[in-house]
């Protein structure tokens, strides 16, 4: 009970008990007293329950208060005692208060009274306390987590070595956190796994061969740093005693005193490169502030790795710049704006063969051939404006007074206020291969080899991708001359490639040698041509052997092909026909794409084999399909079946499916190929064409049975007026002879009048112009006056007719279409009366929801469960032996079924054979305030609508 306080009392006094029990009932239920006898009972009673307060007498036979107040402080410390004695001794109560009681009240009238108020006063100063304890333990807890994050931030400014950050951030969650253990683990991609890599605290070798995984679902990546390092964040296992999730695990974190643990991704640029895990001896230690900060912490040590790393980093740029620039292949220079030099690198010295001193400080053209002085001092100015140069030719004098040929690239830089500040040059020894186009030239009669004596298409290039030499094949196949392709580059002529893709592959090539590709060239008339490229690089020379072969008549053909395959694809998802192919040797099966839609699988992975095929189809139509398939292994002869399918899905289909052997050249049969097609919705159509044929000959027979009937129907009446019409022409035929001919007449006529009625109603309904006309009706009105008009007929048959309305008159007041309502409880009553030979018929309604349940029941013949719903049918009933031997044309439910739905609501039967039936059928409740009720129908306006059936 909420708001209650829970009592424990203690005495072996029933006056005392009764005492008490009497100053607390006055609170008026505010406490729920159990009551103790003696000490076995206490102590049975403590243990087993928890209780907000404990009550004790301090004097209990073998027993005192204050051996209570011990038990209860080993058992429930936190639970208050209140000592009630008779005893008034001042000696007592302070005893009884440095023992740990939380008030001490005499049993008298003058003093017992304030028990209540006593216990009510002890209960919060408990809360009290205990919410200050929690405070303060929460402080605490907040405190040695600050006091981490402090002496991290401190750890972070002093240190810039990973080992010792790493390690010492374990040391400091143990000395000022004061958690049980903390270690750091780092992730190992070459293992695919996070090993321990530093730990403080009480470990005690729980870290020994700890390994955990990191790739795939296995069940040690679900503990703490498998978790944290797959969902990257923090995963905190709040109490390993109960987790199930920390089952695994459990016994060895317990055995070092584990309560609580949480693990923290520590990241590097983004990326998780271990995780910081802290063990804590308390359960539910993490609470949402404590997770708040700690992930602080591990952001810390991540944001002190990052600048750790890129201090790492500069220094190693500054190193590697250092030893570029020293052990660099390229001579590089650097040049004032006087054009002396101010700079070189070793590669300079070695190539030209000068020491350090005997260059700086020099001019730049005392080092080049004469001819090229008046060029470099005709162009250093244009260098310093314009910015750059490239593939600048230069002929530099060695020490030993030869002269090398030099390709230049440079670039100027600049002062903060754009004034010109030095150059920055690097250049290429290109000596060996000047003389090796000179000699290429020279020879003559081996480029003509090359050149001419091929069909396909042939290249020279040099490293900036230049035509250096063409063939006469390729100017043939791209209608450029010889001397049009020796001022283009390849880059003029691809189609395919940029400009700077073709620089990126020509230095590919160098590192590697060889390469093959396929591309597209223009020609001149604007066509293209596709050719395989095939490059050699010849570092001797430093230029590109191309070998073009022309592929375009291979390319048309793979396109037509693919077109090909296209529009059978596009064919078999069009007529949903697929293909396939079984290998005898190896029982794989390929199917088609369209196949996979078929079947409902997954496209991307490989097809079910023969012997999976199973599952994909019904029992029996595997065995059928599997009958085929050994038929055709044995006797090569094609088969052709329609199966009953199982989509992957689970749900059903059906397949056409097609096969036939193919046989090696000795005409073994080694496989099988075939062709399947979706027909489920030709099946479909075939099964609802079956229906509607058996539903259209149905129909027919029960339209012909019901013409049948109704012709018997009509012609009984008929017969009955036309013969007592003739005998009331017999002469001097008696008055009571007339009277009974008359009545005959009359009812025969009324009889007949119903069928064709019933007929009439049958065609207006199935036209669709039945329409509802609502107004104001009172339905116990109306139930009176049937009631009143069918009693005549029940007695008549010896049968107890019953009503039983449940709304007053003045809710009884709806608006409905009464002249429908009348008819069809009508023909309810009529159907009970005719099937009725002896018992009761019940009828009424009452209020369900927003519905009104009408209802007809009797004692009757009954009608078979599986003639409940037929019955509703037109001409349902017609060919029955019940109709023949009661009559009726068979329409009168089918028409009450129309119009129960026309007023909103549905009819249905409840039967047994034999037993009777019950009729229900529902109206909404379309209730309207009293008002001038409007005219009540007469008995005569009823005997009107109603009919038999």
């Amino acid at each position: 009970m909420a708001n209650h306080i829970h009592i424990l009392y203690i005495d072996d006094n029933p006056l005392d008990r009764a005492l008490v029990r009497d100053s607390l009932e006055k609170e008026h239920g505010g406490f729920i007293l159990t009551e103790a006898k003696s000490q076995h009972e206490f102590e049975e009673l403590i243990h087993k329950n928890v209780y907000d307060l404990v009550l004790s007498d301090f004097n209990i036979l073998g027993f005192e208060g204050l051996q209570v107040l011990e038990i209860v402080k080993k058992v429930s410390p936190n639970t208050p005692v209140i000592l009630v004695t008779g005893t008034g001794s001042e000696e007592v109560a302070v005893e009884a208060m440095k023992r740990g009681a939380s008030d001490y009240v005499i049993k008298t009238a003058s003093h017992i009274n304030r028990l209540p108020k006593t216990i009510h006063t002890v209960i919060a100063s408990k809360q009290i306390r205990l919410e200050k304890e929690k405070a303060q333990k929460e402080l605490v807890k907040i405190n040695r987590v600050y006091a981490v994050i402090s002496q991290i931030n401190q750890l972070i400014v002093r240190t810039n070595d990973r080992e010792k950050l790493f390690r010492e951030a374990c040391d400091i969650a143990i000395n000022f956190g004061g958690f049980r253990m903390a270690w750091i683990g780092l992730v190992d991609y070459e293992s695919e796994s996070i090993k321990p890599f530093c730990w403080a605290g009480h470990e005690a070798n729980y870290l020994a061969n700890f390994e955990i995984p990191i790739a795939g679902n296995s069940l040690t990546g679900k503990e703490p740093v498998g978790k944290a390092y797959k969902e990257k964040q923090h995963s905190v296992f709040n109490d390993v005693l109960n987790d199930p999730l920390f089952e695994p695990w459990r016994n060895e974190a317990l055995k070092r005193d584990y309560r609580s643990i949480i693990s923290l991704p520590i990241k590097a640029k983004k990326e998780i490169i271990g995780i910081f895990s802290i063990c804590s001896t308390e359960t539910n230690f993490f609470d949402k502030q404590e997770i708040d900060l700690l992930v602080e912490v591990a952001e810390d040590i991540s944001f002190a790795l990052e600048s750790i790393q890129k201090d790492q980093e500069l220094i190693f740029t500054k190193e590697r710049y250092k030893s570029l620039y020293d052990n660099a292949p390229l001579p590089y220079q650097s040049l004032n704006s006087e054009g002396i030099i101010m700079d070189v690198n070793p590669a300079w010295l070695r190539l030209l063969g000068y020491t350090l001193d005997e260059v700086i400080g020099k001019w730049y053209g005392s080092f080049l051939h004469p001819n090229a002085k008046a060029i470099f001092v005709k162009n250093f100015p244009l260098l310093k404006t314009c910015g750059s140069v490239t593939d600048v030719p230069f002929m530099l004098q060695k020490k030993d007074g030869s002269y090398i040929h030099i390709s230049l690239n440079g670039m100027s830089s600049y002062h903060p206020d754009g004034s010109f500040k030095q150059t920055h040059c690097v250049f290429q020894d290109i000596t060996i291969q000047n003389a090796a186009l000179e000699k290429l030239k020279n020879s003559e009669n081996q480029k003509s080899v090359i050149l001419h004596t091929t069909s396909e298409g042939f290249w020279i290039v040099d490293q900036k991708g230049r035509f250096i030499e063409v063939n006469n094949s390729y100017c043939k196949l791209s209608g450029y001359s010889r001397n049009e392709l020796l001022t283009m580059s390849v880059s003029d002529v691809e189609l395919i490639d940029t400009k700077e893709n073709i620089e990126k592959r020509l230095q590919r090539i160098i590192k590697q040698g060889t390469d093959r590709f396929e591309t597209k060239h223009r020609c001149k008339n604007g066509n293209s041509l596709d050719f395989e490229v095939s490059i050699n690089y010849m570092p001797d020379n430093k230029l590109f052997f191309v070998f073009l072969h022309d592929i375009t008549k291979r390319k048309a053909n793979e396109k037509l092909l693919l077109r090909s395959e296209r529009e059978l694809k596009k064919a078999q998802e069009i007529t949903r026909i697929g293909s396939w192919h079984m290998d005898l040797t190896t029982n794989e099966v390929v199917w088609t794409e369209e196949l996979y839609k078929m079947y409902g699988f997954d496209p991307k992975l490989p097809a079910p084999t023969y012997t999976e095929h199973q599952r994909i189809f019904t029992p029996e139509s595997w065995e059928l399909l599997s009958a085929s398939v050994a038929k055709i292994i044995e006797t090569g002869i094609p088969y052709e079946r329609e199966l009953r399918s199982v989509r992957n899905d689970g749900s059903n289909g059906w397949i056409w499916v097609k096969g036939e052997a193919i046989t090696d050249s000795n005409g073994k049969i080694i496989g099988l190929w075939g062709a399947a097609q979706d027909i489920t919705d030709r099946k479909q159509g075939e099964e609802e064409l079956r229906r509607a044929k058996e539903k259209a000959e149905e129909s027919d027979r029960l339209k012909t049975a019901f013409l049948h009937n109704v012709s018997h129907e009509i012609r009984t009446p008929l017969n009955a007026i036309v013969g007592f019409s003739e005998l009331l022409n017999t002469p001097e035929l008696p008055s009571e002879n007339i009277k009974q001919f008359t009545e005959t007449i009359l009812q025969s006529s009324n009889q007949l009048l119903s069928i064709i009625t019933d007929i009439v109603n049958v065609a207006t309904i199935e036209a669709g112009q039945t329409r509802i006309v609502e107004k104001e009706t009172n339905l116990n009105s109306i139930l009176r006056l049937l009631n009143e008009q069918f009693t005549l007929k029940a007695e008549k048959q010896n049968i107890s007719l019953s009503l039983k309305t449940t709304l007053p008159d003045n809710e009884a007041l709806v608006k409905t279409d009464e002249t429908k309502l009348i008819e069809i409880l009508s023909n309810l009553l009529s159907n009970s009366l005719k099937f009725t030979e002896q018992g009761f018929i019940r009828f009424g309604y009452h209020l369900k929801g927003s519905n009104l349940n009408f209802y007809v029941e009797d004692t009757g013949i009954g009608i078979p469960s599986d003639m409940h719903d037929r019955i509703f049918q037109r001409f349902g009933q017609v060919e029955t032996t019940t109709s023949r031997l009661y009559g009726g044309s068979g329409l009168g439910l089918s028409i009450s079924k129309a119009y129960v739905e026309l007023l909103g609501g549905k009819i249905w039967v409840s039967s047994e054979l034999s037993k009777g039936s019950i009729f229900h059928f529902t109206i909404p409740y379309n209730k309207i305030s009293p008002s001038v009720l409007s005219e009540i129908p007469s008995i005569d306006s009823i005997n009107k609508t109603s009919k038999s059936i």
